[in-house]
Formats: C-alpha cells, sequence, structure tokens
C-alpha cells in the first residue's frame, strides 16, 4: 500500500494550505459610522428647521388673513320708577342672551341687515352693573362702529317696547369708538402656533428616528472558526 501526501506547492496560498478560505476580511467600520453620522445629520437637521418652518407658516398665514376690527356700544338698562335697582341686573343679563337674536335684530327700519350678521355680534352683560357690552367685528373700522352703533339702537328698542310688563326700559349708555388696531390677525399669536406645531412635529421625529447617537465602530467579536476542507484530514492511503 502507498500513501498520498498532501500538495505542497509552494505557490499555493498559505491561507489555503491550513485550510482558510482564502478571503479576506476588509470590514473597519468605516460603512457603519458613514450611515450613522448620515443618520443623527438628518435627524438635527429637521429637530432645528421644523420648528422654524412653524413659525414661518405662521407669519405667512397671518399676512394673508383679511384684517378684523371691533366696535363697542354700551346699552344701560333702567328701572323707569326707581332708576337702577336690583332687578335691573337680572334684566341686562337677560338682554345679552337675546341680543343678537334674528328676531330681535328684524327691523324693518333699518338699511343694516344686522340678523344676516348675527355671526359677527356678540353681547356681554356686565355681573355687577346693568350694563350690557354690545360689539360688532368687521373687514373695516367705520363698518363695525356703524354695526354696533345699530346693534344698540335695535337693542335697545327692543327691550324698552315692554317696559310696561317689566319696568325697565334701555338706552345708549355710549355710543361705538372707532377702533384704531385690528383685532385679527394677530402676528405674535399666529406665530406661536406654528412654533408649537413646528414643536409637534419634531416630537415625532424624535420618537421615530431617536436622538443624535454617537457614531461608534461595530464590535468585532471573535472570528468564526474555519472550516476545513473536507478530505484534508491527512494522508490518504490508495489501496
Amino acid at each position: 500500500m502507498t500513501s498520498t501526501l498532501p500538495s505542497t506547492n509552494p505557490s499555493q496560498d498559505p491561507r489555503q494550505a491550513d485550510g482558510s478560505s482564502g478571503t479576506v476580511d476588509t470590514t473597519d467600520g468605516t460603512a457603519p459610522r458613514s450611515a450613522a453620522g448620515r443618520h443623527n445629520r438628518i435627524t438635527v437637521a429637521l429637530m432645528v428647521l421644523l420648528p422654524l418652518n412653524g413659525v414661518a407658516l405662521g407669519l405667512v398665514v397671518a399676512g394673508y388673513t383679511p384684517p378684523r376690527y371691533q366696535a363697542h356700544a354700551y346699552l344701560l338698562i333702567t328701572d323707569v320708577k326707581n332708576g337702577v335697582g336690583v332687578s335691573t341686573i337680572s334684566i341686562s343679563q337677560a338682554t345679552a342672551r337675546i341680543a343678537t337674536k334674528p328676531s330681535v335684530l328684524a327691523d324693518a327700519s333699518s338699511s343694516l341687515n344686522l340678523a344676516a350678521q348675527a355671526g359677527d355680534l356678540t353681547a356681554v352683560a356686565s355681573p355687577d352693573a346693568p350694563l350690557v357690552d354690545l360689539a360688532a367685528t368687521a373687514g373695516n373700522p367705520d363698518l363695525a362702529t356703524t354695526l354696533a352703533d345699530e346693534l344698540a339702537r335695535q337693542v335697545g328698542k327692543h327691550v324698552s317696547q315692554f317696559s310696561s310688563t317689566t319696568g325697565v326700559q334701555a338706552q345708549v349708555y355710549a355710543g361705538a369708538s372707532r377702533p384704531t388696531a385690528k383685532t385679527a390677525p394677530n402676528t405674535l399669536i399666529d406665530a406661536l402656533v406654528g412654533l408649537v406645531l413646528g414643536a409637534l412635529a419634531t416630537g415625532v421625529v424624535y420618537v421615530r428616528r431617536g436622538l443624535p447617537q454617537p457614531s461608534r465602530r461595530p464590535h468585532q467579536g471573535a472570528p468564526e472558526p474555519q472550516r476545513r476542507p473536507h478530505g484534508d484530514g491527512g494522508p490518504q492511503l490508495n489501496p
């Protein structure tokens, strides 16, 4: 019987001679670090830009929203016999509740259709005085003043026609003054709302992407043992 020894060709790669696969591991962690750095940069950019974009959006909305002006007129409720009494405060509160109802505003003698603009009219009664604050909002200050004065006139007329029953009457205590400043839009409020929305979007980014993490080289574990090729376990005997 003769034995055949393994080939010892000098030109053979030493790694192959000892049973290794011959592949060279070139992984040095550069690719993972680059991906982590890119992820961190995008996350930080989003967390900074989203609130700024929210503020910019709020300013744009404020710039394109038509201006609104509000004027106020005041109605005084008095007792017909005794002047101002306790019952007049109750009547003033009841007046504020019905002041903007279409049935109260339907005055055929008026050139202004207040009933069609009831959504721009408000009435608030003083808690400790028989005074009703009547407000009108419009796109220009002159129209707002006219609407507030007309609202006070019509509501006063409606309340006074029941004076024989209620014992009170209403009269205009102060006419509306022309507003000098717009009540809407409020640029500061719109910018703050945009900032809050941007901050909420930043929170979503934080939840979805996580906080930026320092890039580290992945942990290199112990190399996997190489399997020796089949049949390289020693000399083969030929029969």
